[in-house]
């Protein structure tokens, strides 16, 4: 059974830099390393989305600029980079890495996969903009693929107007509600 781990957006511009990082992300990265670990030492799929927009990005109409392609903000922070070797990189310029072309690539090139493992950030953006929509594309293809979200994997940050535990409970919610796995 093909399995593949989707780690999003634990990145130095959600984490360490930037206007959108969040020391709530911090916490979630040693989980986050080990589990990737696991996978590279099992051989299997390891896919890694990076926020990497360009400078005029529509996306920047809702959110402030952030994690500029080419920056330092776009790339995954250290402790997941040392995996490099293991794992394919994805820029994606959206809150949606299932656009990005290289998932779309990756996604065509790998129909037997029984399984993809979601973890990352946000919570209720990213994670859950690219599980809903990954879960839906198979639910419209009739392709019997488990989604599966890892719940002390993913966070969200706080703000005015975002508080983290709403956000974070809610997106669970609205996963689960569309038929994916939250453990």
């Amino acid at each position: 059974m093909k399995k593949v781990l989707v780690v999003v957006d634990v990145i130095n511009g959600f984490v360490r830099e930037g206007f959108l990082a969040s020391d709530r992300i911090e916490r979630i990265i040693p989980s986050v390393t080990d589990l990737i670990r696991q996978f590279s030492e099992a051989n299997q799929e390891i896919i890694v989305f990076t926020d990497a927009h360009s400078e005029n990005a529509l996306e920047f109409k809702a959110f402030p600029p952030h994690c500029i392609r080419n920056t330092s903000e776009a790339e995954p922070v250290e402790e997941i980079k040392k995996y490099a070797e293991n794992y394919i990189l994805i820029e994606k310029n959206s809150t949606n890495g299932f656009h990005a072309p290289e998932f779309q690539k990756f996604l065509n090139e790998n129909p037997e996969t029984a399984e993809y493992i979601v973890c990352g950030d946000c919570t209720d953006i990213c994670v859950m903009n690219f599980a809903i929509t990954l879960k839906t594309y198979f639910n419209e293809h009739d392709i019997d693929t488990k989604v599966t979200v890892i719940k002390n994997l993913c966070e969200t940050y706080d703000a005015d107007g975002h508080n983290a535990e709403l956000m974070n409970d809610m997106a669970y919610k609205f996963m689960a509600m569309n038929g994916i796995d939250i453990i």
